[in-house]
């Protein structure tokens, strides 16, 4: 279905005859009121982790050269893209940022899962952990759980790097 230009940066093409009616219709919900299809640059494919763009555009060689130097730009570069590129590509950019984005979470996703779970039942981190939970009766909001968990983790990773510059022993 689609053509790989560069499996490194997860860049592919494909025609617009070669989508889905399911992959227009999802396109053109992400697209502004009457924008016809033919005016797709780029769109990113979450579940095959890649981004497509239109061969069929007239301004594909262009669009290809942005992508390229877009993913495989840093942090820095790409903002200075974002600041310096014409605002007829703003889509075009909010799209190859939002692919990176999301790649980055993959990516911090696969290490997490590489991490031994904590928190286990008669440790002081479990007890911490249900002092939070108690002290958040009432929020039904998950993300201020995983905040002060998180928050928690830094406080954490502080510590033990005193503790190491000192020479000394942790406590978790």
């Amino acid at each position: 279905m689609y053509k790989i230009i560069d499996e490194k940066l997860g860049l592919a093409s494909c025609r617009l005859s070669d989508l889905t009616i399911q992959q227009v219709n999802c396109i053109l919900n992400q697209f502004e009121d009457n924008a016809p299809i033919d005016t797709l640059t780029l769109f990113y494919d979450k579940r095959a982790d890649i981004v497509v763009l239109n061969s069929d555009n007239k301004d594909f060689d262009i669009y290809l050269g942005l992508a390229e130097a877009f993913l495989k730009a840093d942090r820095k570069k790409a903002q200075e893209f974002v600041d310096k590129i014409p605002f007829e590509c703003g889509e075009t950019l909010e799209v190859l940022r939002d692919a990176k984005r999301a790649r980055k979470i993959k990516e911090e996703l696969r290490i997490n899962g590489h991490q031994g779970i904590v928190g286990c039942n008669g440790t002081y981190l479990r007890d911490v952990f249900n002092e939070i939970i108690r002290k958040s009766v009432g929020f039904s909001h998950t993300m201020i759980l995983m905040s002060q968990a998180y928050t928690y983790g830094v406080i954490q990773g502080k510590r033990e790097e005193r503790a190491r510059r000192k020479g000394g022993a942790t406590h978790a």
